[in-house]
């Protein structure tokens, strides 16, 4: 059974307001219409989805401290996000995105917007799923990828520490990666384990000691400069 989140006309902005955790159960399906803002109104809550949330263009999620959005068992996020109406998800002090079985973000923004930064562990965190044209940045740690997991055409910046870590026959192609580390001390940008790291670009606009730009392990391949997409998130 669908549900779905909706504004009411092409004018309007429908605005969800959650006290509560949020669950969509198995075999459920809620899909947030475009231009839909949802509040979190309080701390420690979440988004379980075990059936299928389908975010259209241009929606918004406030998120509260501690908050948190996730997929378990059979569970997937579809975010459809465009090049002119991204989906945006932002807050201070939450805890980010945990994604399995095949979900995906496209043209989304997922942004820490605290001063010390947030939650100290992966902000981004992918499980055989995807994110393309989209945006991480302000947290602790970006994005861990495992498990056949792809990052495409991205942008992954200031954080604290580690940029992103790749593992499992995962890719990242195409992106930017810049201005990490700024607290870390013999650490990363980037680790990389049996895994493909294709046509990105890494640089810093400010200066970090003891700390290493790629680090590399097992079967990993690394290519060169090639043609990349605009990127647009």
């Amino acid at each position: 059974r669908s549900t779905p989140l909706y504004s009411s006309a092409a004018s309007d902005v429908y605005k969800r307001q959650i006290e509560k955790s949020l669950v969509v159960s198995e075999g459920r399906k809620l899909t947030v219409e475009d231009g839909v803002v949802i509040n979190f109104l309080t701390s420690e809550k979440y988004i379980d989805v075990r059936g299928e949330l389908v975010v259209g263009k241009g929606v918004t999620f406030n998120m509260g401290q501690d908050t948190y959005i996730k997929t378990e068992n059979s569970g997937k996020l579809e975010v459809n996000g465009t090049k002119s109406d991204s989906v945006t998800f932002t807050g201070s002090n939450w805890k980010g995105i945990r994604l399995k079985n095949e979900s995906f973000l496209k043209y989304s923004r997922i942004l820490e917007t605290s001063d010390g930064q947030g939650y100290w562990d992966w902000f981004v965190q992918l499980n055989n799923s995807s994110v393309e044209n989209s945006r991480i940045s302000g947290s602790n740690y970006g994005i861990y990828l495992n498990n056949s997991s792809n990052l495409k055409n991205s942008k992954v910046h200031n954080t604290l520490r580690t940029g992103m870590e790749i593992y499992g026959n995962s890719s990242a192609t195409g992106n930017e990666f810049y201005d990490m580390n700024s607290t870390g001390n013999q650490s990363s940008h980037i680790s990389i384990n049996n895994s493909i790291f294709s046509s990105n670009r890494l640089y810093q606009s400010f200066s970090t000691t003891n700390n290493w730009g790629i680090r590399a392990v097992s079967y990993t391949h690394l290519r060169a400069h090639e043609t990349r997409e605009e990127i647009v998130c």
